[in-house]
Parts: structure tokens; C-alpha cells; sequence
């Protein structure tokens, strides 16, 4: 039983460990966004989800047309 136990912790240390390198390679955001600003990416984007629908800004200033990325929604929230 010992020697079970002793396999699975160590299996887990080491599973553990490698997702921890993997956390210190992946890049780091510059930036936290606030939910606020989710929101507000996330109504910019469905506003202009009609306008491109249509064939895009036609007439408009292209100076004046901004867009934003909206993040996925991460998997821990609905």
C-alpha cells in the first residue's frame, strides 16, 4: 500500500510541476480588463454585427471605426 501511495504522489508532483513550467512559458497579459470593459467590448461588437452584415461601413469615415476583441468567455464561467 505504501509504495501505491508513494507512486501516486509522485505522479502528481511530478504533473503538477509540469503544469507549473507551463504557466512560467505562456505569455502574461499586459492588462487585466475589468468587466466593465468586457461589457462594453461586448455591446460594441454586437452593434456592429448588423452594420457588417449589411456589406461593412460603406460611407463612413474609416478613421471614425474602431473595433475591440472580446475575450472568449473562460471556462470557469457560464
Amino acid at each position: 500500500m505504501f509504495g501505491i501511495a508513494t507512486k501516486l504522489l509522485s505522479r502528481h508532483h511530478r504533473t503538477e510541476a509540469a503544469r507549473y513550467r507551463a504557466l512560467l512559458r505562456s505569455p502574461v497579459e499586459d492588462t487585466a480588463e475589468s468587466p466593465a470593459g468586457r461589457v462594453a467590448a461586448s455591446v460594441t461588437a454586437q452593434a456592429s454585427r448588423p452594420v457588417l452584415a449589411r456589406g461593412g461601413f460603406e460611407g463612413t469615415d474609416p478613421g471614425s471605426v474602431t473595433f475591440t476583441t472580446v475575450p472568449p468567455p473562460s471556462p470557469d464561467r457560464p
